[in-house]
């Protein structure tokens, strides 16, 4: 569930999902890019009730 979901406020977690999947969820990391994966990440963080911010190219090139 994406909804009030505590995980997403970890920057951290959310780009190595993103990038290198996690159990069910398939890696996008070598079909999108740091930029692709950042604006994601960020409508998925301030979505849903969420409200925990932008997830930057930065912090996406950082889990590569």
């Amino acid at each position: 569930m994406l909804a009030e979901n505590e995980k997403l406020a970890d920057d951290e977690f959310l780009a190595m999902t993103t990038v290198h999947g996690f159990g069910y969820m398939p890696a996008f990391g070598d079909r999108l890019t740091n930029n692709d994966i950042a604006e994601i990440g960020t409508y998925i963080r301030n979505s849903w009730g969420n409200d925990y911010g932008a997830l930057t190219t930065d912090q996406v090139r950082e889990v590569r």
